[in-house]
């Protein structure tokens, strides 16, 4: 076990000028053996300071002694005290607000692709769906039109027109109409 002459001082002790004592309740989160101790006391004194750090800590462990609680309050203070010294004016902020750019960015990344992957889904079940009717129509309900040549168009038309209650009216060259539908009338 140490004696007061020769245990280390944790570095708030040190920054104190005081011999740290042996239950010491900085020596947890800033011990002497950790080569960063004394660049994170002093950041955490500057943005906190000694009494606030140590209320905090207290705060953070719950009316029941909890170290685990402790020690993950301790290390966030710390790592936003680390954070304020690099960016004082936004701190831990600008990370946050530098994830929350990233997530933003993903989310629309994602709705583009999800937006392509349901446009493909669609001309691949369109394209499965014409082919299946291709080759078997009666499947689907439907009964495949036929494809006819333009002769047998033509024929149809032809005979369409030759009905009598359908056949044209004409116009000749003085403007009268022509045919048995227009019988009787003047243009």
């Amino acid at each position: 076990m140490w004696n007061n002459q020769e245990r280390p001082k944790c570095s708030v002790c040190k920054h104190k000028g005081i011999s740290c004592p042996p239950y010491c309740f900085y020596a947890p989160y800033f011990p002497p053996d950790s080569p960063t101790a004394d660049q994170e006391f002093a950041n955490v004194n500057r943005y906190y300071g000694t009494n606030n750090f140590k209320s905090l800590i207290i705060r953070a462990g719950g009316i029941e002694y909890d170290p685990v609680r402790r020690k993950n309050a301790a290390d966030t203070l710390k790592s936003e005290a680390n954070l304020r010294r690099h960016d004082p004016v936004l701190g831990i902020t600008a990370i946050v607000k530098s994830l929350e750019d990233q997530l933003s960015d993903a989310e629309g990344r994602l709705k583009i692709a999800i937006a392509t992957n349901n446009r493909w889904r669609d001309t691949v079940l369109a394209n499965q769906w014409e082919k299946a009717y291709d080759t078997n129509p009666s499947e689907f309900g439907f009964v495949k039109e036929p494809e006819l040549s333009d002769e047998q168009i033509e024929k149809f038309v032809e005979s369409v027109i030759q009905e009598p209650d359908l056949k044209r009216q004409r116009v000749d060259e003085t403007g009268e109409f022509s045919g048995s539908a227009a019988d009787g009338r003047k243009g």
